[in-house]
Order: structure tokens, then C-alpha cells, then sequence
């Protein structure tokens, strides 16, 4: 069956009027709300509302000579944020980061995993990785802002009750020396500890033999005596 007169029955489904009109004008105007760069230096005040009362997470100030002053890097747990870390340097600090710089850094493969009683050798183990984050301060010149400069190591470590490198080579050679001394003495000394040996031997024997004459006199005497 055909219908040949169907094409012509067929209507649009929307009709002229109701198509969209652009008018090229309205795209040459500019955007109400125009997203403008934020000033050098603009800190902006974290709103974190988490309160934390017995933290367990540890945040490790790492020393890093090899970045500028108003830079500081930081050891945190995995799960910790960027915005974490700038609210807890400023709520605990009073300091104001501009910029948190945050990456990951993977542990090397060693073999057998560490702790265990039984070792398993080509046992592949990865531990676990560790989260550094770099933070930018303010440098404006208010008071506890700025940059940040490491102390020098200090060279007396008796306050700390730890020695100096020096004093602890001097002792590693004087140990060294009576180790010396006692491996040349060796031969003498094992003359009179052998002559000691000997001596104990032959005490030990003596005293054997005694105990054997007085065990045979008892029993000559047993055998001696009259029954009646």
C-alpha cells in the first residue's frame, strides 16, 4: 500500500515565529560579574569550622635550605588538605599562607616487608608514602610574618647531652689502642691461664684421690671388724 499525496500532508513541528533570534549587540557586552586576578599578596582568612580537641595527626616542619626564606615545607599524614594545613598554621600560628603547593612521595620498593619474625626472601614490599606540602607567607612586614630563617646547627651538643664528633673519634681510638694492647698480651696471658688450668686439674685430681683412700679405709675397717 502507497500513499502518495502523504509528503504533502506533513507540517513542521515548530513553526518560524518560535525560533531563537541572537542579537549580535548583546555578545560585544561585557559580563556582569568579570572574574578580576586576586592582588600579590591578598590573604584571604580560612573559614574552617572543624573544632579538633585531642588531635592525632602529626605535622612535621621539615628543614630546607635549598628553598627561599619566605617558603617552609611540611611532613603531614596522607589524608591531610591544603586547606587543613592553612587553617591550622593560622588558627594555631597566626600565620597567613598565600599558597599551598601539596604533592606525594612514593616510598621505594625493599625487599620483606619490616617486622616480621619469619624473613621471606623476594618478598616485594612498598611502604607506605609520605605527603609533603610547601607553604608561601606573607612577606609584608607585619609583625610575625615573614620570612622564616633556620638557626645555625650549633657545634656544642653537651646541652643536649651529646658529644662532639671529635671527642667521639678520640674515644673510638683510645678503645682501638686497648684493643691493641690486649691482642699483644694475648700469648702471656693464655701461658698463665693455661698454668692455672693446670693447676686446678691437679687439685681436683688430689682431691679424687683422697676421697678414694678414705672410701677403701672404711670399708677395710667393715671387713675387719668382728661380728660376735
Amino acid at each position: 500500500m502507497s500513499f502518495p499525496n502523504a509528503i504533502h500532508t506533513v507540517k513542521t513541528s515548530t513553526p518560524k515565529s518560535l525560533t531563537p533570534k541572537v542579537n549580535p549587540a548583546i555578545l560585544k557586552r561585557p559580563h556582569p560579574l568579570p572574574q578580576r586576578p586576586l592582588a600579590p599578596n591578598r590573604f584571604t582568612k580560612p573559614k574552617g569550622q572543624r573544632q579538633i580537641f585531642l588531635p592525632n595527626f602529626v605535622v612535621t616542619l621539615v628543614r630546607s635550605p635549598q628553598l627561599p626564606p619566605i617558603f617552609a615545607s611540611f611532613l603531614t599524614p596522607l589524608w591531610f588538605s591544603k586547606l587543613d594545613l592553612k587553617d591550622y598554621l593560622y588558627n594555631l600560628y597566626g600565620l597567613q599562607v598565600l599558597n599551598v603547593r601539596s604533592y606525594v612521595i612514593q616510598s621505594k620498593v625493599r625487599e620483606d616487608k619490616p617486622g616480621v619474625r619469619v624473613p621471606r626472601p623476594h618478598k616485594w614490599y612498598r611502604p607506605q608514602s609520605k605527603k609533603k606540602m610547601t607553604v608561601e607567607m606573607v612577606d609584608d612586614g607585619t609583625p610575625g610574618q615573614g620570612p622564616f630563617v633556620w638557626p645555625q646547627e650549633p657545634e656544642d651538643m653537651s646541652p643536649w647531652g651529646r658529644r662532639n664528633a671529635e671527642d667521639e673519634i678520640e674515644d673510638m681510638k683510645k678503645a682501638y689502642q686497648d684493643r691493641e694492647k690486649r691482642s699483644r698480651k694475648w700469648p702471656a696471658d693464655m701461658g698463665i691461664m693455661a698454668k692455672r688450668a693446670r693447676e686446678m686439674i691437679g687439685q681436683v685430681k688430689s682431691r679424687g684421690s683422697q676421697k678414694e683412700e678414705e672410701g677403701r679405709s672404711l670399708q677395710s675397717k667393715k671387713t675387719n671388724v668382728d661380728p660376735t
